[in-house]
């Protein structure tokens, strides 16, 4: 015989009571630095930010560069860079590379669960002329 299923109204909730806490975590969503953006190549620290999520303890950032040499992303070769453990919705890294990258975010609740990742935004640096000028 089936059990009765309990009412979402029964279940137990988080300690700040806006959401029951077998709830999926919400999607956090990106603001900048903008999809698709070209960055002057003098521009070194790079800020991510995305909008808050209700009953997030913290967030986690991967930021992925592209390889030119291997034609592969870092994550499908040694690893990508991923910072966890952020308490505010931004992030700031310094790029020294300036290779090609794409940055994605999840929420973290405070029982671990989390969210489904963002969708890869990506930028990139200009390539300033006079350095590839060899003459």
């Amino acid at each position: 015989m089936k059990e009765p299923s309990t009412p979402a109204t029964q279940e137990p909730v988080s300690t700040s009571g806006s959401t029951p806490s077998n709830a999926p975590i919400s999607v956090p969503e990106q603001l900048s630095p903008a999809d698709g953006i070209e960055f002057d190549s003098s521009m070194s620290q790079i800020a991510l930010e995305w909008k808050a999520v209700p009953d997030a303890a913290s967030y986690t950032v991967e930021i992925d560069e592209y390889d030119t040499g291997s034609g592969l992303w870092l994550s499908e070769s040694v690893g990508s860079r991923i910072k966890s453990g952020i308490t505010t919705t931004s992030y700031s890294y310094e790029s020294q590379a300036k290779m090609p990258c794409r940055w994605r975010v999840w929420a973290v609740g405070p029982d671990g669960q989390e969210s489904e990742k963002t969708g890869w935004w990506d930028f990139s640096y200009k390539v300033n002329s006079s350095q590839n000028n060899t003459q």
